[in-house]
C-alpha cells in the first residue's frame, strides 16, 4: 500500500520544489493565536511577492494583476474627478476594477457584458424614475425590473450590474431639479463607464498582458520525465531479473497516475491559448508560439503511458508463466531493457522538443527512435515450446513495436514539419 503514496509524494515533490519554504506552524492555543497568525501571513505574503518579482509564475502574474488593477483604477479617478470634475466619478475607477481581468480576451468579454448591463440599468432607471417621480413605488418598480432582467443568460456574472447601475442611476436622477438636468445626469454615468471600461482594457492591453507559454512547456516536460524516469527505472530492474509482483503492481501504480499530470499539461495549453488571443506579446516571442506540437506530444504521451500500462501488466504476468528454458525469459527482459533505454532517450527528447525544436534536435530524435527500432526487432520471435502456456513474452513484443510506433508516428510528423517550415 506505500507505493501509490510514495509515486503521489513524487509527483507533488516535483511540482512543488520552488515552493519547498515551509511556514512555521502556528499555535492553535487561545493565547497568542493572533499574534502569531498574523506575522506568519505576512511573512508568507513576502515570500510570495519575492517569488513573483524574482522568477516568472503564477505570482509574478498576480502581481502584475494587482498592479493593473492600481494603475487603471487611478487612471480613471484622476480624469473623471481630477481633470473633469465629473460628479459620481466613483463610477469610472469601479468600472476599471470589474474591466481588468487575467487575460486580454476575458477583459473585452467582461467590459463588453458590463457596459450592456450598466447601460441597461441606467435606462431603466430613467424610463421608471422620470415618469413616476422618485417615490417608493417607483423604487420597488426599478428593483423588480432591473432583478428580472438581471438573470439574461447574456450578462453572464455581470448581470448583478443591472440592478446595481439602476440603483445609482435612481439616486442621480433623485437629486435633479428638472428631466433635462435628469438626462444629463444619465448621460454622465453612461460616459464614466465607458472611460472606466476603456482605460481598463488599454492598461491590461499595454502593461504586460500574460502569456503562460513558458508554463505549457514546463507542464509538458514534467509529464515527459515522470514517463522517462518510470521506463528508465524499469529498465534498470529488468537487468537483474524478473521482476516480483509487488514491483510490477508498484510501476502500474504509478503508470497509472501519470495521466493526471498530462491531463492538466492538456489544461495549461487550453489556458494560454486564451491568453494569446488579441496578446500583442505574441510579436515579441522569438520562438514560435504555436501550441499545436505541445497538443501533439501530450497526446502521444499519453497513448504511450497507456501502453507502458499494458507492459507492467505483461511483465506481471511473468510470474505465473511456465518457461521450459529457465533462461527465456530471463534474456527476453535484457534484450527488453535495452529497447526501454532507447525509449526512454526518445520521450526525454520528445517532452523538450518545443523549447529546443531545431533540425538537430530533430535529427537526435530520429535517430534515437530508429535505435528503438532496431532494440524491437531484436526482440526474439519465441516458438509456443519456449514460451510455455502462457504466450506473455510474445505480448511483450508486440507491446514494444506499439509503443515504438507512436513514438516514431509524431517524430516523421515534426520531422516533416521542419521541411515544411
Amino acid at each position: 500500500m506505500a507505493a501509490p503514496h510514495t509515486a503521489r509524494r513524487g509527483r507533488q515533490r516535483g511540482e512543488l520544489r520552488r515552493y519547498s519554504e515551509v511556514p512555521p506552524e502556528v499555535d492553535g492555543s487561545a493565547t497568542g493565536d493572533r499574534t502569531q497568525r498574523v506575522p506568519a501571513r505576512i511573512a508568507r505574503s513576502v515570500r510570495s511577492i519575492g517569488r513573483g518579482l524574482a522568477a516568472p509564475g503564477v505570482e509574478r502574474d498576480r502581481l502584475l494583476l494587482l498592479l493593473k488593477a492600481v494603475v487603471a483604477a487611478s487612471a480613471a479617478w484622476g480624469i473623471a474627478a481630477v481633470v473633469l470634475g465629473l460628479p459620481s466619478a466613483t463610477f469610472a475607477p469601479f468600472s476599471a476594477l470589474l474591466t481588468v481581468r487575467a487575460t486580454v480576451v476575458q477583459s473585452i468579454d467582461q467590459s463588453l457584458r458590463y457596459a450592456a448591463a450598466v447601460l441597461v440599468g441606467v435606462t431603466l432607471a430613467g424610463l421608471v424614475e422620470l415618469p413616476i417621480g422618485p417615490n417608493l413605488p417607483a423604487f420597488v418598480l426599478l428593483m423588480f425590473l432591473a432583478l428580472a432582467l438581471s438573470r439574461i443568460r447574456e450578462f453572464g456574472g455581470q448581470g448583478v450590474q443591472v440592478s446595481v447601475a439602476a440603483a445609482f442611476a435612481y439616486a442621480a436622477l433623485a437629486g435633479a431639479t428638472n428631466w433635462q438636468q435628469g438626462l444629463v445626469r444619465l448621460g454622465w454615468l453612461a460616459a464614466l463607464v465607458a472611460l472606466g471600461c476603456a482605460l481598463g482594457l488599454v492598461v491590461n492591453f499595454v502593461i504586460a498582458p500574460p502569456l503562460r507559454y513558458r508554463h505549457v512547456a514546463s507542464s509538458v516536460h514534467f509529464g515527459g520525465a515522470l514517463l522517462a524516469t518510470l521506463l528508465s527505472e524499469i529498465s534498470t530492474s529488468l537487468r537483474t531479473g524478473i521482476p516480483t509482483q509487488r514491483t510490477t503492481d508498484f510501476w502500474r501504480d504509478r503508470c497509472e497516475a501519470i495521466p493526471e499530470s498530462l491531463a492538466q499539461a492538456q489544461q495549461t495549453i487550453a489556458d494560454s491559448a486564451q491568453t494569446m488571443r488579441i496578446n500583442p506579446r505574441r510579436l515579441l516571442m522569438r520562438q514560435s508560439s504555436s501550441l499545436d506540437r505541445y497538443r501533439t506530444i501530450v497526446e502521444t504521451l499519453d497513448r504511450a503511458v497507456g501502453q507502458c500500462v499494458t507492459i507492467t501488466h505483461g511483465l506481471a504476468s511473468i510470474n505465473t508463466g511456465e518457461y521450459p528454458s529457465g533462461d527465456t525469459a530471463e534474456h527476453f527482459l535484457l534484450l527488453y531493457a535495452g529497447f526501454l533505454d532507447d525509449i526512454t532517450k526518445a520521450v526525454r527528447i520528445l517532452s523538450q522538443l518545443p523549447a529546443h525544436g531545431n533540425k538537430h534536435t530533430l535529427r537526435s530524435l530520429d535517430m534515437v527512435v530508429s535505435q528503438a527500432w532496431r532494440s524491437c526487432h531484436q526482440l526474439p520471435e519465441l516458438t509456443a515450446e519456449q514460451q510455455g502456456s502462457w504466450p506473455t513474452l510474445t505480448a511483450l513484443r508486440i507491446d514494444a513495436h506499439r509503443l515504438t510506433e507512436e513514438i516514431a508516428k509524431v517524430a516523421r510528423s515534426f520531422e516533416a514539419l521542419s521541411r515544411g517550415e
